[in-house]
């Protein structure tokens, strides 16, 4: 399954084994596994090749049950991949999720995650029904709270995580989103 818009420069394609060595390396990166981390959810450093079949392996299983999808972050242009992104936690019966994403550091700046943001929002607004979306950050990780307060996500929660949401009758959409499965 892929997500794209016109006009982005990056598009969602789902996650698959054969994106393993490109996800690896890109997550490799001691900053990225503090920041992606969570309580719960560490995310090794060094991080393998076999790590990364491991976690894709269980994201499948994941999508197969219907809590969660996830995608591999590409660059348009040249089909690189950049980074991973996805809603997990789904809750069909609330209509809510949790948003996770991360790009590789040479990534960083180029608008690539008010892109993905974008991009998820729409998904799973407008594909999945869902009436709230949130996403956890670490409170060190400030170029992800300024990116989510850019895109309107409000602050709700603050303890070793901070906790920001944005519901549907708030978001406001100015993509046309594709979905081919």
């Amino acid at each position: 399954m892929e997500v794209h818009s016109p006009g982005l420069r990056v598009y969602l394609k789902q996650l698959d084994l054969t994106d393993a060595e490109e996800f690896a390396h890109q997550i490799n990166d001691p900053v990225i596994a503090r920041n992606v981390s969570s309580p719960g959810n560490i995310i090794p450093y060094p991080y393998t090749k076999e790590d990364a079949l491991f976690f894709i392996d269980a994201l499948k299983r994941e999508y197969a049950s219907g809590i969660s999808v996830s995608f591999g972050i590409r660059a348009v242009e040249n089909n690189l991949f950049v980074g991973s992104a996805g809603i997990g936690e789904i809750d069909a019966i609330k209509k809510q999720c949790l948003i996770v994403y991360w790009l590789g550091r040479q990534h960083w700046r180029q608008s690539y995650g008010t892109e993905t943001l974008r991009l998820l929002l729409a998904y799973g607004f407008e594909k999945l029904g869902l009436i709230k979306i949130s996403a956890e950050v670490d409170p060190d990780n400030t170029g992800s709270i300024a990116l989510l307060r850019s895109l309107e996500f409000e602050q709700e929660r603050f303890d070793n995580i901070m906790r920001f949401g944005i519901k549907r009758h708030d978001y406001i959409n100015p993509l046309k989103i594709k979905v081919d499965l």
